[in-house]
């Protein structure tokens, strides 16, 4: 594996899987569009480059972690950008959440400089960025994502090849569909328990031992009982998702009804300022609607 590597995007996912990276030995440079950002790293021995084309010139592998398609589009292609940079026998892996056209959009740029793709989104949030316990879905040729696995190694708990080009960006488009679907039923079970007189703790105690059982409702759930919405995974940030979910659904003619909904619940949330939030703050939207504030304890 390449000990060069170049980290485009030091948001809140970026940043604490570059400095892994750095606490694991690799030769690391960074670019980010705020370059206060980059600092800390820089500190810490990484090189900040000046565009993303001086950094794809200078590393290995280039790794891209931003927002939406049209920020991987103009990092990627753009004047400057990364694949301008690129040569023979180099690497480009997005791990942003995109639309799959866009990775085979990037993948033929990518492969007409002699270079190779993976898409590689994550599932986990920032703490499992900082642990190194997220899961990568991975898209792209075979040889490539196997001479890729000790850096996602570093990264992650586990890495799951799902196929060609744009199939991991697939594949977590569907996984985040599961998720949102989670947040919003949490949300609205949490408003009927407590508008009912039930302690939410008790209801959760009985969801942790019963066939739902799943850590992330516990964590979840303890966060919204702690009305603390500090970001994990952004609430604008899943909205975009599962709208990327509802597009690439309706290209494959299959309708998504529950889906839908949820996307309107998120919506709402977007509207009354919850963007820069965690996506678990999708809540109170259900519990503006019911005049209900979840609580821990009855009559508490």
């Amino acid at each position: 594996m390449p000990l060069s590597i170049g980290w485009i995007g030091l948001g809140t996912m970026g940043e604490p899987m570059a400095s892994r990276l750095l606490n694991a030995g690799f030769s690391l440079t960074v670019w980010n569009r705020t370059a206060s950002k980059m600092e800390p790293l820089v500190v810490r021995g990484a090189r900040a480059a000046t565009s993303p084309q001086d950094l794809a010139h200078a590393v290995e592998v280039t790794i891209t972690t931003v927002s939406t398609p049209a920020d991987v589009e103009a990092v990627c292609l753009g004047e400057h950008g990364v694949v301008p940079g690129l040569s023979a026998g180099k690497i480009l892996i997005d791990m942003s959440t995109v639309d799959p056209s866009t990775s085979r959009k990037i993948a033929q740029a990518v492969e007409a400089k002699g270079a190779a793709f993976l898409d590689a989104p994550v599932s986990g949030s920032r703490q499992a960025a900082r642990e190194g316990t997220l899961i990568f879905l991975v898209g792209g040729a075979r040889a490539t994502y196997e001479r890729c696995l000790p850096l996602f190694n570093v990264l992650g708990k586990q890495t799951v090849y799902a196929g060609a080009v744009g199939m991991g960006m697939a594949m977590k488009l569907v996984i985040n569909v599961i998720l949102a679907h989670m947040m919003a039923a949490l949300s609205e079970a949490a408003v009927l328990a407590t508008r009912l007189g039930l302690n939410v703790e008790d209801l959760l105690e009985v969801v942790a031992t019963g066939g739902l059982k799943s850590p992330w409702y516990q964590t979840k759930a303890k966060k919204v009982l702690a009305r603390d919405f500090s970001v994990n995974f952004a609430l604008k940030h899943m909205h975009k998702d599962i709208q990327l979910a509802l597009a690439l659904a309706h290209e494959a003619g299959v309708p998504l009804h529950v889906t839908d909904a949820v996307e309107w619940l998120f919506q709402q949330a977007a509207q009354r300022g919850k963007s820069e939030l965690d996506y678990s703050s999708v809540i109170t939207v259900v519990e503006e609607a019911a005049g209900v504030p979840v609580r821990a304890v009855r009559g508490g």
